[in-house]
């Protein structure tokens, strides 16, 4: 996903997810925002290593990638909700 992007993830992250209560509120608030009805924890598990490897770069480091900490939730899970 992100390599289709541009971005090099390093192979092995060991951040936990649950440990960031604003990044948390943050992507929940955008799978309400979807209102898909899902049950958000497996798709949540799949790609929290890339979120929080994003969640972890100072606002400099996002914004020399084109995101900003708000835009986090939208980019890694984005491509779930987009028309096809």
């Amino acid at each position: 996903m992100l390599e289709e992007r541009g971005f090099q993830m390093p192979e092995q992250t060991s951040i936990e997810f649950t440990t960031m209560p604003a990044l948390e509120a943050r992507v929940d608030a955008y799978f309400i925002e979807m209102g898909m009805g899902l049950n958000s924890y497996t798709i949540r598990r799949e790609r929290k290593d890339i979120l929080c490897w994003l969640n972890a770069k100072s606002d400099g480091e996002l914004m020399l990638m084109g995101l900003s900490r708000k835009d986090l939730p939208e980019f890694v899970f984005g491509d779930l909700f987009s028309p096809g």
